[in-house]
């Protein structure tokens, strides 16, 4: 799933400001985080718990002044998929 965030205000860093999303936009036990690059560009890659004990991962990056999020669960069978996708991830403006 991709998600379109609220702007990243001009006064704030983008290590700042996906910082808050994180913590805004998902409220489960954090696993891990690490930042990592997405298309180019800084991202925050984070694992989280889900009620059922599978987790979830999340990518949290700006493009621009443009936030995203990308998230899938770990457990799927599109997993694999998934991350070959974010290996050939890419922004086009």
């Amino acid at each position: 799933m991709v998600q379109h965030f609220k702007d990243k205000p001009s006064n704030q860093s983008t290590e700042q400001w996906l910082d808050h999303i994180k913590m805004a936009t998902n409220l489960n036990p954090k696993v891990s985080e690490e930042w990592v690059t997405l298309g180019g560009a800084r991202a925050l890659m984070v694992v989280t718990s889900n009620q059922d004990l599978t987790e979830a991962e999340t990518y949290y990056v700006v493009h621009g002044s443009k936030t995203f999020a990308v998230q899938i669960d770990r457990g799927t069978h599109s997993y694999q998929l998934y991350q070959q996708m974010l290996s050939t991830f890419r922004f086009t403006d």
